[in-house]
C-alpha cells in the first residue's frame, strides 16, 4: 500500500496539471457557461458583451438587458464592432428576448461597423452564423464605412427576430439592420424604426442585398435618405436575391434611383407580396414592390397571403397602425429563456411597438 502511494501521487499530480494546461482559452470568459450549444456563455454586462470578440465561433446568450451608455463604450469612437474580415463572428448569438441599449460608435478605422463588424466567413460558408431574438434600442451610428445597427457586413447565416431603433448614418452601403449582405444570408422577421442616411446605396433595413440573400416577413418604418442615388425604403441596391412578405413605410429621399421598397434592381431579383406606402414615401413606382396608400397599408386585407396567425399582427394602436411582428409583443422575458442557444418562452411587453419614428438619435454625444 505504501508503495502504491509513492507511485500514484506523482501520477495524480501529472494528470491534474495536464488537465489544467490543456484547458481551452475560451475559459477566460468572465461569465458563466462554456460556449457550447448546450451550455452557452451567458452575457449579462457590457464588459462580457465586449468579450464576445475573444471567441468568435462560440455560442452566446444574453441573460439580461445591456446598457452601453457607460465608459469606455460611450466615449471616443465608442463601441468597437465584434468581428472583422479576417476574424468574423461565426458563432451563435441569442439575444434571449433582451435589449442592448445605446450602442454608439463611429467605428474608428475599421472597415465594417455595427454591433458586429462582420458576420459569417466568406472563406468558409459551411459554418453559418446565427443572430436571433435581439433588440437594439437607441442606436447612434455615424461613420464613413459600410454600416448597420446590427452589422456592417454579413455572409452565409441567419438573422431572425431582430429589431433596431435609432439613427444609422454612413457614406455607402448603409442599412438600419445590416449595411452589406454579400451572400446567402436569410433575414427573417426583422425590422428597423428610425432614420437611415448616407451618400448612396442606402436602405431602411439593408443597404445592399446580393447573391442568394433572402429577406422575408420584415419591415422598415424609417425615413431613408441618400445624397446622390440608390435609396430604398427597405433595401437600397438589390441583385440576385429575394424579398418576400415585407413592407416599408417611410419617407425616401434621393436625387435618382430611389424606390419605396428597393432603390435599384441589379437583376435576378424576386419580389413577392411586398408593399410600400406610396403616400409617405413620395416615390413613384419603380416596379419593386406594390405601392399602396396609407389607409391601405393599415388594412389587413391588403396583405393577402401573409401569416396573421403566427407571424404578423395589425392593430390601430400598435406601430401607428401598420403591421407588426408578433414576437414584438412578447419580446422581453423575465428570468431568461430556454437552454442552449434556443429562444426562451417570452412574456408580453408592448413598449417596443411604441418607439417613435423621430428623435431617436442620441443627443449631446461628443
Amino acid at each position: 500500500m505504501r508503495s502504491w502511494k509513492r507511485k500514484g501521487f506523482p501520477l495524480l499530480v501529472f494528470v491534474l496539471l495536464s488537465s489544467f494546461l490543456a484547458a481551452p482559452s475560451s475559459s477566460a470568459f468572465s461569465g458563466s457557461g462554456s460556449g457550447t450549444a448546450g451550455d452557452p456563455y451567458i452575457v449579462t454586462t457590457a464588459g462580457q458583451l465586449d468579450e464576445v470578440r475573444d471567441d468568435l465561433d462560440a455560442c452566446y446568450r444574453l441573460g439580461a438587458d445591456i446598457d452601453l451608455d457607460v465608459s469606455p463604450y460611450n466615449t471616443g469612437q465608442g463601441w468597437v464592432p465584434i468581428g472583422d474580415p479576417d476574424n468574423p463572428f461565426i458563432g451563435t448569438f441569442d439575444g434571449n428576448w433582451h435589449t442592448i441599449r445605446y450602442l454608439y460608435t463611429t467605428g474608428g478605422s475599421l472597415d465594417y461597423i455595427g454591433l458586429f463588424g462582420v458576420l459569417g466567413d466568406p472563406q468558409d460558408l459551411a459554418e453559418p452564423f446565427v443572430v436571433k431574438n435581439l433588440r437594439l434600442e437607441d442606436v447612434d451610428v455615424a461613420t464613413p464605412r459600410p454600416t448597420g445597427g446590427l452589422a456592417g457586413l454579413s455572409f452565409k447565416g441567419t438573422v431572425e427576430n431582430c429589431g433596431v431603433s435609432g439613427s444609422v448614418g454612413a457614406y455607402s452601403q448603409v442599412g438600419g439592420l445590416i449595411g452589406l449582405v454579400s451572400a446567402q444570408t436569410t433575414i427573417r422577421r426583422c425590422f428597423m424604426k428610425g432614420t437611415v442616411s448616407g451618400t448612396f446605396n442606402v436602405g431602411g433595413l439593408v443597404g445592399n442585398a446580393e447573391y442568394g440573400t433572402l429577406i422575408e416577413d420584415s419591415y422598415a418604418l424609417a425615413d431613408v435618405e441618400a445624397e446622390t442615388s440608390v435609396c430604398g425604403g427597405l433595401v437600397g441596391f438589390v441583385t440576385q436575391m429575394s424579398i418576400d412578405t415585407s413592407y416599408a413605410a417611410g419617407l425616401v429621399t434621393a436625387p435618382s434611383q430611389a424606390g419605396g421598397l428597393a432603390g435599384e434592381n441589379g437583376g435576378d431579383v424576386f419580389v413577392e407580396d411586398c408593399y410600400y406606402d406610396e403616400d409617405v414615401s413620395g416615390i413613384p413606382d419603380n416596379g419593386l414592390g406594390t405601392p399602396k396608400s396609407t389607409s391601405q397599408m393599415k388594412t389587413r386585407s391588403t396583405y393577402a397571403g401573409w401569416d396573421f396567425e403566427s407571424v404578423w399582427g395589425i392593430r390601430s394602436d400598435v406601430n401607428e397602425g401598420y403591421p407588426y411582428l408578433q414576437w414584438e409583443e412578447n419580446f422581453m422575458e423575465t428570468g431568461g429563456g430556454g437552454g442552449g442557444c434556443s429562444a426562451g418562452i417570452p412574456a408580453p411587453l408592448f413598449g417596443l411597438l411604441l418607439v417613435p419614428l423621430a428623435g431617436l438619435s442620441r443627443k449631446g454625444k461628443e
